[in-house]
């Protein structure tokens, strides 16, 4: 495996997929020959904002990724990456992510990679946990 590859696979996979839609956001600014502030005023949003989402140090809110669409004249899911791998080997093992086009905090997992039954059981217990926090957080949100 190359310094590159293992960089990679040692990723956050939330990391590569703001990395993505930086990229993408930045592609379709150049596209229309809009500078970071040009791209601000199309979207109504802060020029620091779109600064953080092209440098790949954030994802935009539901509601700014509608603006940032909107501006661009793209549909959303032109900005979210649909699935991105971050770990593939010869031995078949995968790790892909896809961002949630409904709501650009969450995302689909999906692992298929020879693991200790240990590690099993951690990510079991990760993945429950989180369960249990996007359904309070959808608690509050519908209380609200």
């Amino acid at each position: 495996m190359t310094s590159k590859s293992k960089e990679a696979a040692s990723a956050a996979p939330l990391d590569i997929v703001k990395e993505q839609f930086g990229r993408r956001l930045y592609e379709l600014m150049l596209e229309k020959g809009w500078t970071q502030s040009e791209m601000g005023r199309q979207a109504d949003i802060p020029r620091d904002g779109i600064s953080s989402y092209v440098r790949g140090r954030v994802l935009p809110t539901r509601q700014n990724l509608t603006r940032l669409a909107r501006a661009l004249g793209v549909p959303e899911s032109h900005l979210l990456p649909a699935r991105l791998k971050n770990a593939s080997d010869p031995d078949g093992s995968e790790v892909s992510v896809r961002i949630s086009p409904d709501d650009p905090t969450r995302a689909w997992l999906r692992v298929n990679q020879l693991v200790s039954r240990e590690a099993s059981t951690r990510i079991q217990e990760i993945l429950a946990n989180d369960r249990a926090f996007l359904a309070e957080q959808d608690r509050q949100r519908s209380s609200s």
